[in-house]
């Protein structure tokens, strides 16, 4: 299984940019979300990985239960990771949660995590 979603507001940012060539260069954070038998029964864990494009995101993303890339422009992972007071948050899917932040998957009973 593998669920690749882009937010809807870095949807919106990578339509400013009308240059192909240009949105392929821009590099960003990819975060993957995998089991983690070890935690517990349907425990997941989530792997960011700094400095990378979409497309090594979505390379990357092959064997991931879900995963997503969030642009530089939204603030590096280290920026992302500082800011948890979205994590927790109510969601119904991961893209209600708030991409400033790195909680970025929604788990139903825990609601953003990351």
């Amino acid at each position: 299984m593998n669920g690749f979603f882009l937010h809807k507001d870095v949807i919106k940012y990578l339509a400013t940019i009308p240059d192909k060539s240009e949105r392929r260069k821009i590099v960003g954070a990819g975060s993957f979300l995998v089991p983690n038998p070890g935690a517990g029964v349907g425990r997941r864990h989530a792997i960011h990985v700094a400095n990378i494009t979409y497309v090594d995101a979505v390379a990357r993303s092959i064997g991931c239960l879900e995963s997503t890339w969030v642009p530089n422009h939204f603030g590096t992972l280290e920026e992302r990771k500082m800011r948890t007071a979205a994590c927790g948050s109510p969601c119904q899917v991961s893209g209600d949660c708030d991409i400033t932040s790195a909680c970025v998957f929604c788990d139903l009973f825990d609601g953003c995590v990351g």
